[in-house]
């Protein structure tokens, strides 16, 4: 799979991608507040009937637009996955406390058809004219899926969002367990073959279940499956350990973080460890995203030795641990 777009969205300081890629690097913190201020979009027509969720969806795509040289090249042939942990739960609650405050037939409509957790995969269809396979995955792996639509000949494009809104009791169930949390939208455009856009290449990678997600206790999970998954996503790669010159990983958990980096350490000590959480907190639908989106970066400014590569690894909310290899 060839990467041919992305973008970030997210409460950033105002720096250009290599300067904060740079800081990222250092794992210093470089999200400014939890949450995207929206303000100037809520009154455009454009959004008038909206919520947030999909507007957030919206204001990703639009910037993969306005960041890269992409454009729907086949309608029929283009497809969209939206990766998210608990969708538009902002809307959902609305509609219950309307539910509970009024009678049930005064509800807006509108509210309710947001509700629905790919309603802003219609939105996102509709106003650029994809009229692909469309999919919404639960906190999965969105980029497997993607890779099996092009495999399979289903499509010759796949845009790909992670996201998760800003969620006030879910931030504050995180914050009281240290976890600090943020509002980030991370888009991909994928496609089977190469064209003048390429950035890098997804080259392969791996996937097993855990047994649960560290973020209800790492009591129970077989941590030891880690290095099996990892070892995996190298041979399905075709590249042996010692070619990767930086591996991803992004746990808020400490436990888990140590035995990430007793493994990567295990299979290749040059490796440079970075964990993504450091920088930007935890970004839930957003994650592995993002992970392939700063192995991107890297290979775009040449912050990569030759013949070495990024390895990304995340988890997803049903405990699954993903292993992908990024390279030029």
């Amino acid at each position: 799979m060839y990467v041919n777009g992305t973008s970030m969205l997210f409460s950033r300081f105002q720096d250009e991608d290599e300067v904060l890629l740079d800081k990222i690097l250092k794992e210093e913190y470089v999200a400014e507040k939890a949450y995207l201020d929206l303000d100037e979009y809520l009154d455009l027509r454009e959004f008038r009937r909206m919520d947030r969720f999909s507007i957030l969806a919206i204001l990703g795509v639009k910037k993969l637009l306005d960041d890269c040289i992409w454009t729907v090249a086949d309608e029929f042939n283009t497809a969209t996955i939206l990766n998210t942990s608990y969708g538009p739960i902002e809307t959902n609650l609305d509609f219950v406390s309307s539910i509970h405050d009024k009678k049930e037939g005064t509800v807006s409509p509108i509210v309710f058809s947001h509700t629905v957790n790919n309603a802003s995969l219609g939105h996102i269809c509709k106003k650029y004219k994809i009229k692909g396979a469309s999919t919404l995955l639960l906190s999965s792996n969105n980029i497997g899926v993607a890779n099996s639509l092009l495999d399979a000949y289903k499509a010759k494009q796949v845009l790909i969002i992670g996201m998760d809104q800003y969620c006030q009791e879910i931030n504050k169930y995180f914050n009281q367990n240290s976890i600090n949390v943020t509002e980030m939208v991370a888009t991909l455009s994928l496609a089977g073959k190469r064209n003048e856009n390429t950035f890098c290449k997804i080259l392969g990678g791996s996937i097993g279940n855990l047994g649960g997600h560290p973020f209800f206790g790492d009591e129970n999970l077989r941590s030891d499956f880690i290095e099996t998954i990892m070892n995996q996503a190298l041979y399905n790669s075709q590249i042996c350990s010692e070619k990767v010159q930086y591996v991803f990983i992004s746990s808020a958990n400490k436990s888990i973080e140590e035995i990430e980096r007793k493994y990567i350490e295990k299979i290749n000590p040059s490796a440079i460890v970075i964990n993504l959480y450091h920088s930007v907190g935890e970004t839930f639908g957003a994650t592995l995203n993002l992970g392939v989106i700063i192995a991107t970066i890297i290979c775009k400014t040449n912050k990569i030795m030759q013949d070495q590569f990024c390895m990304i690894n995340s988890f997803d909310i049903s405990g699954n641990y993903i292993s992908y290899i990024v390279g030029k």
